[in-house]
């Protein structure tokens, strides 16, 4: 069977590639290279997975895909790099990991809380203390509220299962 290609971008060219294993295939392309367009400026980065559920499709096909990549990469010269990623955990993943399943709705909550309702309250608490007052205020309000937090921290975040003694 004879299969024609238009289109030499990223999906294109796997997809002439794979087809070319069991079929006659054309694959046409506007550019005089392959990738010309958005394909090619990308950051050539392959991601793991790592962001997916754990043994979710997604995660699966991520990984494969990488194996795949590496391989192919190997058989034809094409230079790359393994290498690693810094992966910091955000909050929400801290969060998580320190309460048990039955409070973490209710941490969750606080935690959304805070982000949306504290940028819209300090700057403006802020500007009218200043206004008012004086900027050594902000620091004066500031010194106990951070302390009150710091306490309330110790007292309802748990460390998570593993870092138990």
């Amino acid at each position: 069977m004879r299969i024609l290609v238009v289109g030499g971008g990223i999906v294109g060219a796997a997809a002439a590639r794979l087809l070319a294993a069991d079929h006659d295939v054309l694959l046409l392309e506007k550019e005089d290279r392959l990738g010309a367009h958005q394909t090619g400026h990308n950051s050539g980065v392959l991601h793991c997975g790592l962001y997916y559920k754990p043994g979710s499709v997604k995660a699966r096909l991520a990984v494969e895909g990488i194996r795949q990549m590496v391989a192919f990469c190997q058989e034809n010269g094409v230079p790359h790099e393994i290498c690693g990623k810094l992966v910091v955990p955000i909050a929400q993943a801290i969060m998580l990991e320190s309460f048990p399943l039955e409070k973490r709705g209710a941490a969750m909550a606080a935690y959304g809380m805070g982000v949306v309702v504290a940028p819209i309250i300090g700057p403006t608490l802020g500007g009218w203390i200043t206004d008012s007052y004086s900027w050594r205020w902000i620091f004066y309000l500031n010194l106990p509220i951070g302390m009150i937090a710091m306490l309330m921290c110790q007292a309802f975040v748990e460390d998570p299962p593993y870092l138990r003694g």
